[in-house]
């Protein structure tokens, strides 16, 4: 999970183009204290944690925090259908 400090992001978007899900965008926030009143926010659902952004934050205002709920990937994609089979179908039970 990634945790972000408004008051030192410099809003220099680096975290923005490395981020390879395209999970982080430069938003306005009253916290911000640079020239752009902007600063990184972190779509949760997108974020797969993976440290990128936190490497490239040179203010260190970006900082990898381990989930409080770990899940681990499917390992083959034989593995993976199930799953998404599974959900489905109960997804479809509770509509019913």
């Amino acid at each position: 999970m990634v945790e972000v400090t408004p008051e030192t992001c410099k809003a220099c978007g680096l975290c923005v183009k490395r981020c390879p899900m395209d999970a982080i965008e430069l938003k306005f926030s009253p916290q911000a204290t640079n020239k752009f009143r902007k600063t990184v926010a972190v779509d949760k659902d997108l974020c797969i944690g993976c440290g990128v952004c936190v490497h490239k934050c040179k203010p260190k205002s970006i900082t990898l925090k381990q989930k409080e709920e770990i899940t681990h990937p499917p390992k083959t994609m034989r593995e993976l259908v199930k799953l998404n089979v599974m959900d489905a179908l109960a997804a479809k039970g509770k509509d019913a």
